[in-house]
């Protein structure tokens, strides 16, 4: 941590008071603090504590020790603050925020231990200098994605400002001192008498004392983002109050910045003046939403930059909730019917969130029509790699060995990339790397950083491509001597980058090479630029009016027509949606007529009648459920390596009850991709619930919380999130909270229902899976003898008292409470069925029998299977299948 102090500055306006006497008694160097920190140097002050480096002797590292000012112990409002900047910059784990390690008492001390960066203050830095755009922009990027990680905890910074920006040696901003921050339920609500923050960085509403929340800091960021970008403040220079006045009352002048192109500059007013928007509905809804902004304004003409990763847009959580809309669908039978217990997160009807496939292998050349033009025969769409030797900087010629053994097994992982071609001859340098048409290279280290060595390797694009995307940094910390552990981790996540940056590359790469018509290609590239790494309802009306642009131009544009019908299939345009589906799979075809084994269009062919299978109306026939295995085995033939087929084929699968050869193919998917783990491991656990296999519901639990909490506290650079999916916020913890009921671990589960009831109260549409977690309290306090707590009691019925109403004219509602409850309590599943008519349709009775065996009425169970009238053999087979779980 590093904190010079200043005051007085041009852009400082309201720089906190520099504090000398008061902080320079407070410890001294060569002092020992709580038998363990080594004072070395003091690195400054603020109004509450000073900062110092200091060796930790235990971890043979430097840190920052941040201890409370004499004249504060007493405090406790100061104490309060002190402990909550560690409680809640705990909780934030992030590249581009400053790491808060603990809180100790030492005598009459009260300290922090926290990163420290060497470097200095954002405030010193424009002190200095006035930064170019490109520097500007890359810093602002970064500062934004670093807010967003704490956005994404529901935490509200409060004290946005360069002071509390600290920029390391090598270009890395990352935001500290979350002293002020708040979160739900901790103090969020501030009044005029009780303001606090940096006047020059409020909002109007912080100015005002009213009630604040991350909207705030979008307030903030905007003003930061002004300094950078001009070297001043929007709100002008002068007293606290000249300046609180026109926060409150003026607008900030136009933004100008000589040597931005005119594009790139109208782009970036636009964000700014939403970020400084008087009233906070006129912002954008967080700092992930303005990232994702900023970074379309930027992509124009500056290269994003290496050390962070894309800032994407909350997912959209507007439309009706998923589980309302997926019971609108056909019942399903037993192993599809899991997805009542998925909580409907992934309706099998909506490929809102999936990436068609980006290219592959060599094609022959199509037929074209007249008029239209085609890729090149020649044309290898695969992307070239090469692995760079790697430095070893530890100064220790014992670790040579490893430095030219971690390049060849991150070799031996692309090799399995069938859309990579990677180049065994180094280059000698980068305009010999574009030479042989080289377009990413990784490059990579060994090094010490304390006592531990850490794996390095980055991915990036070899030539100047603006639109490529970076690879994130790779860093694989070995403890011990034993480095079989992190090489095999090095190796999967420079895997992980490549696919996802090869993704983007070969989308790009398609659309130059896939016309020889200038104006369909920039609709095209345009469509790409607006949607980033995937479509959203917000882009339905512009993106369709691009890709009809496209094609045009070239009817005969495979890409486009491709895109095209993804988007149609989304929901995009009018009609209903048999029409938009009718209308999608016209345009798949005409892309297959152009050419037949096009990758892209063979795997939206694919995903779109296994989706067919869902929305249809119509029942499943075995036919139906073969033509579509087929398409996807189809697609298989020429993507053997792409997840999101093999993903199709475990809900057809599933759908015909081979639940054995569906858990398969999700192992495959998990093995392929790992951006898809969230949705995939859900869905694992739900089948081996289905099916009594609790070891495997156990292990991928397991795992499905460990890449939730990843994905957490990544934020906007996890894996998912930059692939284009959404996170998976509903039904995480609850499938492992009734694994470990099932486990009779019942403090584990308790905590884990606990935490799902806090992670969707705020979630729109999110009543019936917060009445599903109570409902797993309810059964661990019975399992105990004890009650649960009053308020959840009364939570429960306020949100089953409204569902019932609901239900009275929909009965989907009755569906959705029936698949909540379905696994954490039966009997209340069975008691929501009976508000349900039977339909007398065979999958009626398959899901019926699931029921009343879940809620062990093995006698109902089989009277309902009994009203089957069986035509086809998938019916057959899940009959079969549940009636084999019954006991005897």
């Amino acid at each position: 941590m590093v904190k010079p102090e200043l005051s007085g500055l041009p852009t400082a306006p309201d720089a906190p008071e520099v504090i000398s006497a008061a902080s320079e008694g407070v410890l001294r160097v060569g002092q020992i603090v709580a038998g363990r920190y080594e004072v070395t140097a003091r690195l400054g002050a603020g109004g509450m504590g000073a900062v110092w480096r200091v060796h930790d002797r235990s971890l043979d590292e430097d840190v920052a020790l941040k201890v409370i000012l004499p004249d504060r112990v007493g405090d406790p409002a100061a104490l309060a603050r002190f402990r909550d900047e560690v409680k809640i910059a705990r909780k934030i784990t992030h590249p581009n925020v400053c790491r808060v390690f603990d809180l100790g008492e030492s005598e009459t001390l009260t300290f922090l231990t926290m990163e420290l960066v060497e470097g200095s203050t954002l405030r010193h830095l424009l002190a200095a200098e006035l930064l170019s755009p490109a520097r500007a922009l890359d810093m602002l990027q970064q500062i934004v994605d670093g807010v967003a990680a704490a956005h994404e905890r529901g935490v509200v910074h409060r004290d946005l400002k360069p002071e509390n920006v600290l920029v390391r040696r090598d270009g890395r901003c990352l935001v500290a001192d979350f002293g002020l921050a708040r979160e739900p339920g901790i103090g969020a609500v501030t009044t005029a008498a009780g303001a606090v923050g940096t006047p020059a960085y409020m909002s109007p509403e912080q100015l005002k004392g009213e009630k604040l929340d991350i909207r705030s800091d979008v307030f903030a960021l905007g003003i930061v983002g002004y300094e950078l970008l001009t070297g001043r403040s929007p709100f002008g220079q002068g007293s606290p109050g000249t300046i609180s006045t026109a926060i409150l009352r003026s607008e900030p002048p136009p933004l100008e910045v000589p040597g931005l192109a005119e594009p790139v500059l109208q782009g970036l007013r636009e964000v700014l003046s939403r970020a400084l928007a008087k009233d906070p509905d006129g912002r954008f809804a967080s700092a992930g939403e303005l990232g994702a902004a900023l970074a379309r304004a930027r992509d124009a003409t500056q290269a994003r930059s290496t050390l962070r990763g894309l800032s994407e847009p909350e997912p959209d959580t507007s439309r009706a909730p998923a589980a309302f809309q997926w019971w609108k669908l056909a019942l399903v039978p037993p192993l599809l019917f899991v997805s009542l217990f998925l909580l409907a997160q992934f309706p099998r009807g909506d490929i809102r969130h999936w990436r068609p496939f980006s290219g592959d292998d060599e094609e022959p050349e199509p037929q074209t029509p007249p008029g239209a033009s085609a890729s090149p025969s020649d044309a290898d769409e695969r992307a070239t790699l090469v692995v760079l030797p790697f430095e070893n900087l530890t100064g220790d010629a014992a670790w040579n060995g490893l430095s030219l053994s971690a390049p060849e097994v991150v070799r031996t992982g692309l090799r399995t990339m069938p859309e990579v071609r990677l180049s065994e001859v180094t280059p000698a340098d980068r305009d010999a790397a574009i030479a042989a048409g080289v377009a990413f290279w990784v490059r990579g280290s060994v090094q010490r950083v304390g006592g531990t060595l850490r794996l390095s390797a980055q991915l990036d694009p070899v030539g100047d491509e603006k639109e490529a995307l970076p690879g994130e940094p790779v860093e694989v910390d070995a403890e011990g001597s034993d480095v079989t552990r992190p090489l095999e981790t090095l190796r999967s996540r420079v895997l992980d980058e490549a696919r996802l940056v090869v993704r983007h590359w070969g989308k790009r790469r398609r659309a130059m090479l896939g016309t020889t018509n200038e104006a369909a290609k920039k609709s095209l590239l345009d469509y790409y630029k607006m949607v980033g790494p995937g479509p959203r309802k917000e882009h339905f009306s512009e993106g369709l009016r691009l890709l009809d642009r496209a094609i045009a131009a070239d009817p005969a544009f495979v890409p486009a027509l491709v895109e095209r019908a993804h988007l149609r299939s989304m929901g995009a345009g009018e009609g209903t949606q048999a029409s938009r589906m009718a209308d999608a799979n016209a345009g798949i075809e005409q892309a297959l007529a152009t050419r037949p084994q096009d990758p892209m269009a063979l795997v939206t062919r694919c995903r779109l009648m296994q989706v067919a299978l869902e929305v249809g109306g119509d029942k499943p026939t075995d036919a139906s459920i073969e033509r579509a295995k087929a398409a996807c085995d189809a697609a298989l033939g020429v993507a053997p390596a792409l997840a999101d087929v093999y993903l199709s084929l475990a809900r057809l699968q599933d759908r015909a009850c081979h639940d054995e050869e569906a858990m398969l193919s999700l192992e495959r998917v998990l093995e392929l991709d790992r951006s898809l783990s969230g949705r995939v491991l859900k869905y694992s656990v739900s089948l081996a619930l289905a099916n009594d296999r609790m070891l495997v519901a156990e292990k991928k639990s397991e795992a499905l919380i460990a890449f939730h909490e990843e994905e957490r506290r990544l934020g906007a650079r996890s894996i998912a999130r930059r692939a284009g999916i959404p996170p998976e916020q509903m039904g995480v913890y609850f499938r492992r909270g009734v694994v470990l009921l099932r486990a009779s671990r019942l403090d584990e589960a308790e905590r884990a229902f606990e935490r799902e009831i806090t992670d969707v109260e705020a979630l729109a549409g999110s009543a019936w899976a917060e009445a599903a977690a109570i409902r797993g309290l309810l059964r661990v306090g019975k399992a105990r003898g004890k009650a649960v707590l009053p308020e959840h009691r009364r939570r429960l019925a306020e949100i089953e008292a409204e569902m019932r109403a609901k239900a009275a004219s929909d009965p989907s509602v009755a569906k959705t409470m029936v698949g909540a409850y379905l696994w954490v309590d039966p009997e209340a599943a069975v008691e929501w069925l009976g508000r349900l008519s039977a339909r007398g349709s065979c999958e009626d009775a398959i899901w019926r029998g699931l029921v009343y065996r879940a809620a062990g009425k093995t006698k109902l169970a089989r009277e309902a299977l009994a009203a089957c009238s069986a035509t086809e053999q998938w019916e057959k087979r899940c009959v079969s299948r549940i009636e084999s779980l019954l006991p005897r």
